[in-house]
């Protein structure tokens, strides 16, 4: 048995920078946006606690399209009833 160091077969760069790639997935029936918010306080928390230098971030945040359609939806129902209320009491 040999112990040996394979030599990297991609790499990642993040502003030209070498960077690791470290995905993270929900579990299946667990709230999306809950788990991103937990994430990018663990983040922060880390952040803190590593030598200088060294930087964990989140390059993507596929919540963020969630959260925007959530605004949307609410927008629209508080619209469709202002301008339902408004038609009942124009006739």
């Amino acid at each position: 048995m040999f112990m040996t160091i394979e030599e990297g077969r991609n790499a990642v760069y993040i502003n030209g920078k070498p960077a690791i790639h470290i995905d993270i997935s929900k579990q299946t029936g667990k709230n999306s946006v809950q788990i991103a918010d937990l994430v990018k306080a663990r983040v922060k928390k880390i952040n803190n606690e590593v030598p200088i230098g060294i930087k964990v971030d989140l390059v993507t945040d596929n919540t963020q399209i969630i959260k925007n359609s959530l605004n949307s939806v609410i927008r629209q129902i508080l619209e469709g009833g202002l301008f339902s209320i408004l038609i009942l009491f124009l006739f």
